[in-house]
């Protein structure tokens, strides 16, 4: 394996000749301030830089054709990115968190992926699909849907205009855009998924289609337009959590819920811990409400490692299984397979550690 600096000034450093860049390399790293990834490389792992929060400026090379799941997930301070010409797979959030990125562009001549009318955003070319925005995106009106995570914590992001050819808002698309305060939803989109529009703390204001359209019941979570005078008090209550779950997990997460309910919650995170309980989300939904077992799943982003193992599976296909060989791998079906490799890979959350609790 590579060995992977970073020198006193932050930048980082990586051995002439390398073709890979490891899965994690920088991963979490504080010193990391910049990084020139040599000519040659072809390829940047999962979690590569993932959550290098003092990452200011990358240089991706010509030679890259693959940049892999949450590759710059969490760089906050990232702020321009180009795609070069023969990328040809990203994966889904790959840039989710991304939030003061302000220029974006994809090469031209990139036969997967555009920026079609310096939209300043990543389109998948084939399925008009938004992958990545930024406050100075303006989505083009050939965009049919808006991806998942697309906007995800964009900083300065007021307000944007959706087109009619958007047909699809997907989960957390716009999650956590704390700036944005009014947004029309125009009659061509007929869904909206979970947590689509969830912590926009300042989203007073949204215009709706009349008909025919299908929500998520989070997509709105925490947006002012939801509280009513008459609406029980909520308790917010932040948590982190200890153990180790999947690979895109949120560190720190907020819930909203009566007081009744968290003291429930609480008892039972308790309760877990007494028992050393393995998974604490596996014992949450065999003793909680559905309802509010439901909301905690989501704001953990708990349905997102099924869908990156779907990702990973389809990339590396029978070298995620050790003990598989061909014929069964062969024989069983994407769901099962999914769930296997789950069962592999994931030791399991462990405690909720619940903190800044207050009433709204």
């Amino acid at each position: 394996m590579a060995e992977y600096k970073i020198n006193k000034n932050g930048e980082g450093i990586i051995p002439q000749g390398e073709t890979y860049i490891s899965d994690g390399a920088f991963k979490k790293s504080k010193k990391l301030k910049s990084i020139v990834i040599p000519d040659g490389v072809t390829d940047i792992g999962w979690d590569a830089f993932s959550e290098c929060t003092n990452l200011k400026s990358v240089v991706i090379p010509d030679s890259v054709e693959y940049i892999g799941c949450m590759a710059f997930h969490g760089c906050i301070e990232l702020t321009s990115i180009t795609i070069p010409e023969k990328v040809e797979e990203i994966f889904p959030y790959t840039f989710a968190g991304c939030g003061n990125l302000s220029s974006i562009r994809v090469a031209e001549g990139n036969k997967y992926y555009d920026s079609r009318n310096d939209c300043n955003a990543i389109i998948e070319t084939e399925s008009n699909t938004l992958l990545l925005g930024c406050n100075r995106t303006v989505i083009p009106n050939t965009v049919t849907k808006i991806g998942v995570s697309a906007f995800s914590r964009c900083k300065n992001l007021t307000s944007i205009l959706i087109p009619k050819s958007v047909t699809s808002i997907e989960s957390g698309a716009f999650f956590a855009c704390r700036d944005l305060r009014s947004v029309n939803i125009p009659e061509s989109v007929v869904s909206i998924g979970q947590e689509a529009f969830a912590r926009c703390e300042n989203l007073a204001s949204v215009s709706l289609p009349e008909n025919g359209i299908e929500i998520a019941k989070d997509a709105f979570d925490g947006c002012p337009m939801l509280k009513s005078s008459d609406k029980e008090d909520k308790v917010t209550v932040s948590f982190t959590y200890e153990g180790q779950l999947d690979f895109s997990i949120e560190g720190e997460c907020t819930l909203e819920m009566t007081s009744k309910e968290l003291a429930h919650f609480k008892e039972l995170n308790q309760r877990a811990k007494d028992e050393n309980v393995d998974d604490v989300l596996a014992y949450f939904e065999e003793n909680m409400e559905k309802s509010l077992y439901e909301d905690i799943d989501c704001e953990i982003s708990h349905m997102v490692r099924y869908n990156d193992a779907k990702e990973y599976i389809k990339h590396n296909m029978l070298d995620c299984f050790e003990d598989m060989d061909q014929d069964e791998f062969d024989s069983m079906t994407e769901e099962e397979l999914i769930d296997r490799f789950l069962d592999d890979n994931i030791d399991g959350l462990y405690e909720f550690i619940i903190e800044n609790i207050e009433i709204k």
